[in-house]
């Protein structure tokens, strides 16, 4: 976090105080914003909140441990496109973490590449009822890829 950040996480550690019955101690707050360092505020925000609704240990006042812990659960679900960082989840079918948006995007763009390849424009694929590409088996996955890489080479020519 920088400076720029001290005012809201102060407000947000004063919240936590707060909810959780907690006197302030100025040591404490030292100890958090230095265990914090190395991540953004919205991301210490987020982890905060994702540890107000564990049902476990959300009863408990959190530990630097218990935040850092979930702010690299979110780290390890932010969508990989650049610089969107939305929380999303991992798609086989492309090999990274997407958040809905572009996970929509690029879903959208199978399907016309299927299409192509299927000769048939129109047409959609069907996935047995389920809302997007990602309840595809593995080799399904796989023969999608397959598709992208002989469209990305006829590209290419």
């Amino acid at each position: 976090m920088h400076q720029k950040d001290r005012k809201n996480f102060a407000g947000l550690m004063t919240q936590l105080q707060i909810l959780y019955n907690r006197e302030s101690v100025s040591w404490m707050f030292d100890l958090y914003w230095e265990s914090f360092e190395h991540y953004t505020f919205e991301q210490i925000a987020k982890a905060t909140k994702l540890h107000l609704k564990d049902e476990k240990c959300g009863m408990f006042f959190p530990l630097p441990a218990n935040i850092l812990a979930k702010a690299k659960e979110l780290k390890d679900k932010e969508c990989t496109e650049s610089g969107c960082g939305e929380i999303g989840q991992y798609s086989a079918l492309h090999n990274r973490v997407l958040c809905d948006e572009h996970f929509d995007q690029l879903d959208t763009e199978w399907q016309k590449a299927s299409n192509r390849l299927s000769g048939d424009p129109g047409k959609q694929i069907s996935h047995g009822g389920e809302r997007s590409l990602r309840s595809l088996s593995k080799s399904e996955t796989t023969g999608l890829r397959l598709v992208k890489d002989i469209l990305a080479k006829k590209q290419k020519v």
